[in-house]
């Protein structure tokens, strides 16, 4: 025996044993790159376990590395700027994802790299910039706490103040001064 698995007299004792079987139970299954799925992905239930949320954590920070490739490629469109800017505030307006992995720092560098860009799409930025105003404002006139909405607003300020301070450690380009006064003005 290699000490990883229970002599064959001892295997009952292990398999089929109720503690196995509920920290089986616990535990996420290993999936296949091929079994997953948007229409898997899109029936997942937003509660769960710890683990199941620091799962997705986890692909939330590579998808938002995914993002910041795609923001820093050249073969990215100018008009295709808003859709990134859309991906980030879908990330943020998840609230059943714990970010542990520094998320906001890495959805900071996608803004960053779309506002250094030589085609930088001030339009698409001062957009995405008013519907965080507009989701702000929306809280602060909530008869009731909306904790979705909450989440929303607080992960898409962490991402602001992150972008604040990259942009104020970049060299001075007009769109960055301009984009950082913008964003000054929306977390200060």
């Amino acid at each position: 025996m290699n000490g990883t698995t229970p002599a064959p007299e001892n295997l009952p004792k292990w398999e089929g044993g109720p503690l196995v079987d509920s920290q089986r139970a616990a535990l996420p299954q290993p999936v296949a790159a091929d079994e997953v799925t948007p229409a898997r992905t899109a029936t997942m239930s937003p509660a769960g376990t710890l683990d199941e949320r620091a799962d997705r954590s986890d692909a939330s920070i590579r998808a938002a590395w995914a993002l910041e490739f795609l923001a820093r490629g050249t073969a990215l469109r100018v008009a295709q700027q808003a859709e990134l800017y859309a991906a980030i505030d879908a990330h943020c307006a998840s609230p059943d994802t714990v970010w542990r992995s520094g998320e906001e720092g890495v959805l900071a560098r996608v803004a960053l790299a779309l506002v250094l860009r030589p085609d930088f799409d001030e339009r698409a930025f001062d957009a995405w910039i008013a519907r965080h105003q507009d989701a702000y404002r929306e809280l602060r006139s909530s008869s009731s706490l909306n904790t979705a909405l909450l989440a929303d607003v607080a992960n898409r300020r962490r991402v602001l103040t992150e972008l604040c301070v990259l942009l104020a450690s970049e060299d001075a380009s007009d769109a960055a001064i301009r984009a950082r006064d913008l964003v000054l003005r929306q977390t200060g």
